[in-house]
């Protein structure tokens, strides 16, 4: 596993330094907001407790079929989302400090060598 550099680990440090965390979600589904909420509420209570969150959601397209088939497809689409919503908040005039994309995907396990 990849250790983060000084870098990194700064710019991390500094983006949880903040008074509020900007978090751009690319999805109006609110199961997924509260999933995306639930793990950033997690790593602030335990890093930057003073920190507060703002999500903000945007409806914007994955680029994928509706339903995607292959781990590829899914991931192309959480990507998708993910840059959808970091423009679009910046389009607002609001940048994010994280952007995230979910796409759920179902892969058929006999293709993908599982029984």
């Amino acid at each position: 596993m990849a250790t983060p550099s000084a870098t990194s680990t700064s710019a991390y440090s500094a983006i949880l330094a903040k008074e509020y965390l900007i978090i751009a979600v690319g999805t109006k589904n609110p199961c997924k907001i509260d999933a995306v909420r639930d793990a950033f509420t997690r790593i602030i209570s335990t890093t930057s407790p003073s920190t507060k969150l703002v999500i903000k959601s945007y409806s914007v397209p994955s680029g994928v079929s509706d339903q995607p088939t292959t781990d590829e497809e899914t991931r192309r689409g959480a990507r998708n989302r993910a840059q959808g919503a970091a423009e679009k908040a910046i389009e607002e005039g609001d940048p994010c400090d994280f952007a995230v994309g979910l796409e759920g995907g179902i892969v058929d396990e006999v293709k993908a060598g599982s029984k």
